[in-house]
């Protein structure tokens, strides 16, 4: 018979676990409906990355043997794609809770006629087993739509080799928002003629281009 403590303890976990499937239950069917991300240019923020990575795989092609990178929480596999296009040494694996999504990245897969990355779909509260452990693995923004942050990242953690990196991108605050609004205001910057001096002018500009 269970004491007080030990009960409230189990209590407490079943509505833990209740909590991890409705969330994942919730996730995966918006996910299934509105693919994500869809397709578009690099950004700033991709190329200071890309510029790590390259550095990293590298470092590690000069050990001699096949890098092996994790794309957690992979969506449409546009990140592993493009990666695994430019990098041809370099086995990728993408997963995701999404099955249409997944579906998608397959496709596109095929389609570029890739042979060095695979797709699968999983969800990242459970602990992803493959032949072997990664030396990179990728997870943009992901976590928040997980129940247990704590918990994925351990299971990152189990399938990282011991010496591997983790590249985890989180949202801030406000999302991209602000992201998004420097994106707008260099496009407007950009595509302003060379005789438009007037400061004014162009910040009433932005900020009636950015209201909708």
């Amino acid at each position: 018979m269970y004491d007080v403590k030990t009960a409230a303890r189990l209590g407490t976990m079943v509505e833990d676990l209740k909590r991890e499937k409705d969330i994942s239950r919730d996730v995966k069917k918006f996910y299934e409906k509105i693919q994500f991300p869809g397709r578009r240019p690099m950004e700033q923020d991709s190329l200071i990355f890309l510029r790590k990575f390259s550095k990293l795989t590298d470092s590690l092609t000069d050990t001699n043997h096949t890098v092996r990178v994790l794309d957690a929480g992979c969506g449409t596999g546009n990140t592993s794609l493009a990666l695994a296009a430019q990098f041809k040494n370099v086995q990728f694996v993408g997963i995701d809770i999404s099955s249409t999504s997944i579906n998608t990245a397959k496709k596109s897969a095929r389609e570029k006629n890739l042979s060095n990355v695979r797709f699968c779909e999983w969800n990242l509260l459970d602990l992803f087993r493959d032949e072997k452990k990664f030396n990179i693995i990728l997870c943009f923004g992901v976590l928040h739509h997980t129940a247990q942050m704590h918990k994925v990242i351990n299971n990152l953690y189990t399938a990282l080799e011991p010496n591997g990196t983790l590249f985890l991108w989180v949202y801030g605050k406000h999302g991209r928002y602000f992201h998004s609004l420097n994106v707008e205001l260099l496009s407007i910057l950009l595509s302003a003629s060379q005789d438009k001096g007037n400061h004014i002018d162009l910040t009433r500009e932005f900020i009636l281009k950015t209201q909708d």
